[in-house]
């Protein structure tokens, strides 16, 4: 609302005389009324909670715009720090300011310049909910996301001071080859410390699929009669052979098509 009414002046048929009497338009209630008119128009989902908020706390909202906005700094103004930590951390309490959590707005670990290592985020950050626990990124774990996840590579490490402890903590988790059982020493099929199963390893290429479909003997075949095998990553699948056409993974069956197959069979 804000930015929306940040034109300047009353655009009434005199506005020289209603700036003289009515006051400057951005410290008018005019404004105040536009902006409150349309406060909760931008809301997708909980707009009826919106406006029920917003009559609640419709005079403290009035006192903010007309008595505490002038002794604000501007760049909070515009990025509305200002007016959410009055409503919603101060008068209301339904809130936490950032980086803090829980009932009684408990700093998260590491707060301010390490939450959580700066890989993952503060569980309830910035509610009056959460245990404060960190949700780690994908590839870290730990209590605090300070390693690497199983089946993941640290490349890097960088040092973190917090609490007076200088702590070493992975700049990067790479997830390992995909041929790779849990963990690995090097990125590549050749840094697995064990294969995956439908993998063999050799000793120069390291972890190797095995082809299951490359057999020559029909009875060691993985699939079925009326099927053919098709090799994968690490496994296979077998299809149905389908005697015309092959759709979406389905034998079609068209009348007209069998019809000529078994006119040509019988010519």
């Amino acid at each position: 609302g804000l930015k929306r009414t940040a034109r300047g002046k009353h655009e009434g048929g005199d506005a020289h005389w209603e700036e003289n009497k009515l006051n400057n338009y951005a410290d008018s209630e005019i404004r105040l009324t536009e902006i409150q008119e349309n406060l909760c128009n931008d809301v997708k989902s909980g707009k009826d909670q919106c406006h029920s908020f917003a009559e609640h706390y419709e005079n403290e909202i009035e006192d903010w715009f007309l008595k505490n906005r002038k002794q604000e700094r501007k760049d909070r103004l515009e990025e509305g720090s200002t007016l959410f930590e009055y409503l919603c951390n101060q008068l209301s309490q339904a809130c936490c300011p950032n980086g803090h959590f829980g009932a009684d707005c408990r700093p998260c670990h590491g707060y301010p310049d390490n939450v959580c290592y700066n890989r993952g985020y503060c569980s309830g950050n910035g509610t009056r909910k959460g245990q404060g626990n960190c949700i780690c990124n994908i590839g870290f774990d730990g209590e605090f996301c300070e390693k690497c996840s199983a089946n993941y590579l640290a490349i890097g490490i960088i040092e973190i001071d917090y609490e007076e402890k200088i702590r070493n903590i992975p700049e990067q988790c790479i997830r390992c080859d995909q041929s790779c059982a849990s963990s690995c020493h090097s990125l590549g099929p050749k840094g697995c410390h064990v294969c995956r199963q439908g993998y063999f390893r050799d000793n120069d290429k390291g972890c190797i699929d095995i082809d299951e479909c490359n057999v020559s003997d029909v009875e060691l075949n993985p699939c079925k009669f009326q099927t053919y095998c098709l090799n994968t990553q690490g496994s296979y699948r077998c299809y149905r052979k389908c005697m015309l056409h092959y759709y979406h993974g389905y034998c079609e069956h068209n009348q007209i098509a069998w019809q000529s197959f078994i006119n040509r069979f019988l010519t």
